[in-house]
């Protein structure tokens, strides 16, 4: 997996410790990769939950970038009941 697609990690202080945490679009892609029934549930909740949030032109690009983009519109379906804009 490219070291690139965790460039968006959003880095926050927690305990004085800073620690790094995939932006959810980084999340979906990890997840889509990773293809299991519950990474699959998950992406669909994520979607749900993040709409109006997500860089979907990072998204798609990604997902193009590393051949799950028919997974992407999949998951986009179950949530949406359409495909992505």
């Amino acid at each position: 997996m490219p070291s690139s697609l965790v460039l968006q990690a959003l880095r926050h202080v927690w305990l004085a410790i800073e620690i790094a945490v995939l932006a959810c679009e980084d999340l979906i892609l990890h997840k889509l990769l990773a293809g299991r029934i519950i990474d699959l549930a998950d992406t669909v909740a994520l979607l749900r939950a993040n709409r109006q949030t997500l860089e979907l032109e990072y998204l798609n690009r990604w997902a193009t970038s590393l051949e799950i983009n028919r997974e992407l519109a999949d998951v986009w379906k179950e949530a949406f009941s359409e495909r992505p804009a």
